[in-house]
């Protein structure tokens, strides 16, 4: 069961990572797939429908640079990726409208660059795949406790992306130590000190991603190993002491990502060495290491 949630997370977030989305149709019969983003910059409810209608998997709707309550309500009935990143603001109650879209349905708001409450609580009931948020600088503690809560509506999985941010401060790490989606993102998070780490490692779903980091402290690395997650992808890592390779062998999930470590010593490789799963380290090949007793799984790569 592990695996394949962990299966589900991996392909939600490779869908979620692509530059760009397009939605694709066929081209004189013969199966070639062109971009068909949608180029104006307002809709009516009436193209909202037939958009609906017509495409399939991914409906790019970057252009828009508004949205009304009732194109949010037909946009809803899209099954499949929805890319909004062109709009720079969004009305609550088309948020609500949104927020009733298929459990397996995913939603890209990354031109979104600040968050009213009442927005971010309408978001938190989102019950989709993913929720790309990556335009967000900055969190308020009390905007991030109600995004905390995406994921408890989710019966497939969730994966709340907020790679914008480059900074948690204690109270804003606090809330997003709750959060209730099995993979959180913050890979634009540069930096992380020794009272946010453990707030954040506090939190209770799959997997953790913070590939920004180059350099923590033995503290921070402490505290993050302790995360009682599947997957910890610190892949931007570029240094790490023999006193935080040891806690990170400690790490209890099944998969851990250091694939900047170059200039790892022997003594800091022979503590990782010690990890009981999937471990990926930089190598001339970028070979990871495995455990005697387990097959390679799949990477989460946001």
């Amino acid at each position: 069961m592990r695996y394949w949630v962990l299966l589900i997370l991996a392909v939600a977030c490779m869908i979620a990572g692509v530059a760009v989305c397009f939605s694709t149709r066929s081209v004189s019969g013969v199966g070639q797939q062109v971009a068909a983003p949608y180029l104006r910059s307002s809709i009516t409810p009436s193209d909202a429908r037939a958009l609906v209608a017509r495409e399939k998997d991914v409906l790019d709707l970057r252009s828009l640079q508004g949205i009304n309550l009732d194109v949010a309500r037909e946009i809803a009935g899209f099954r499949g990726i929805v890319n909004l990143s062109g709009l720079r603001s969004v009305p609550s109650a088309a948020v609500h409208e949104l927020a009733k879209m298929p459990v397996a349905s995913s939603l890209q708001l990354n031109g979104l660059s600040q968050l009213e409450q009442e927005v971010a609580a309408e978001l938190g009931g989102f019950p989709g795949l993913y929720l790309s948020l990556n335009g967000l600088r900055r969190l308020t503690p009390e905007v991030a406790a109600k995004l905390a809560e995406y994921g408890s509506k989710a019966t497939v999985g969730s994966t709340l992306h907020l790679n914008g941010i480059e900074e948690l401060p204690e109270p804003v790490a606090d809330r997003l130590g709750s959060c209730r989606a099995l993979g959180l993102n913050l890979n634009g998070v540069v930096g992380l000190d020794v009272a946010s780490a453990p707030k954040l490692a506090r939190f209770k779903g799959r997997v953790l991603s913070m590939s920004g980091i180059k350099r923590a402290s033995d503290e921070v690395i402490s505290a993050l190993s302790r995360f009682s997650g599947d997957m910890l992808d610190l892949s931007g890592l570029e240094e790490l002491s023999p006193g935080a390779a040891a806690s990170l062998s400690r790490f209890g999930g099944d998969a851990l990502y250091l694939s900047s470590l170059a200039d790892a010593s022997e003594e800091v490789l022979s503590h990782l060495a010690r990890f009981d799963g999937h471990l990926e380290l930089p190598s001339p090949t970028h070979e990871t290491v495995e455990p005697e007793n387990g097959p390679e799984k799949d990477r989460h790569n946001p």
